[in-house]
């Protein structure tokens, strides 16, 4: 988040980054981690992140995020 001046820290936008770093980030996974997940190789085509394998109209980076 952008500063509120050159100088002063935005203590929301802290607090809200440290939650989301020690609360919800614990479980993140990589993309290539998802992968793995979901096809059992990221090698594989159809887990290219621009493929959409079960053609839902959403890639599979889109998936991931």
């Amino acid at each position: 988040m952008p500063p509120l001046d050159s100088s002063v820290t935005d203590a929301g936008g802290v607090s809200l980054l440290t939650e989301w770093i020690t609360g919800v980030l614990v479980g993140y996974r990589s993309f290539a981690d998802w992968q793995t997940a979901q096809f059992g190789d990221s090698n594989l085509p159809d887990a290219a992140p621009d493929a959409d394998p079960d053609h839902d109209g959403a890639n599979n980076l889109v998936e991931y995020l």
